[in-house]
């Protein structure tokens, strides 16, 4: 889409600042008396574009860029995404967490990829339950797969890192779906789960 807009192919640098001045526009449409909703969803899906371009990667991610996904779309937004009751939004929230979360980190900030998977399934436990009761099967199929990808990084991050501590933070992980997700939420009221 950008290469037809520009006329040619573009050099990642260029692309991070038309994405930039993307979600800059449409940050200024968030103080107007626009939908909040369809101008969230727009954010988000502007930063998965990014994504999918390979350039919110800690290795390509320019400052401007950076800069822009964190002014637009701040924690407290992306929590409150995460926990939306639109499933489109909140799926869209889901399957940008790994873009968003390494843009409030500064230039000169070092942070270790992974301290922000260990952040990224923090906001995975806190919104999941919630996003699971509220979203219809296509969409919980689609979060499913989010939670792959998660888990396929979780095994990249484990081959580059500190293998204890990764696997800390899976086993972790795991625990949390097996025992919040499908034992306690899973069980139909009065049952034996629910008793005990």
């Amino acid at each position: 889409m950008l290469e037809k807009m520009s006329g040619g192919p573009m050099r990642k640098s260029e692309m991070a600042h038309c994405f930039s001045v993307i979600l800059q526009r449409l940050d200024e449409y968030s103080c107007r008396n626009y939908d909040a909703d369809r101008v969230l969803w727009a954010k988000l899906e502007v930063v998965r574009q990014a994504r999918n371009q390979k350039l919110t990667k800690s290795s390509v991610l320019t400052v401007i860029l950076q800069e822009a996904i964190a002014d637009a779309i701040p924690i407290d937004l992306v929590v409150s995404a995460l926990t939306h009751n639109d499933p489109t939004i909140h799926l869209a929230a889901f399957s940008t967490l790994d873009a968003i979360i390494p843009s409030y980190y500064g230039a000169g900030e070092s942070v270790t990829a992974l301290q922000l998977f260990s952040q990224e399934l923090e906001l995975w436990k806190a919104a999941l339950p919630y996003a699971l009761k509220c979203s219809g099967k296509e969409h919980v199929a689609q979060m499913i797969k989010c939670l792959d990808d998660v888990l396929n990084r979780a095994s990249a991050i484990q081959i580059e890192g500190d293998v204890d501590d990764t696997d800390d933070l899976v086993i972790s992980f795991c625990s949390f779906l097996i025992n919040e997700l499908f034992v306690k939420s899973g069980s139909y009221p009065g049952t034996v789960a629910e008793k005990e």
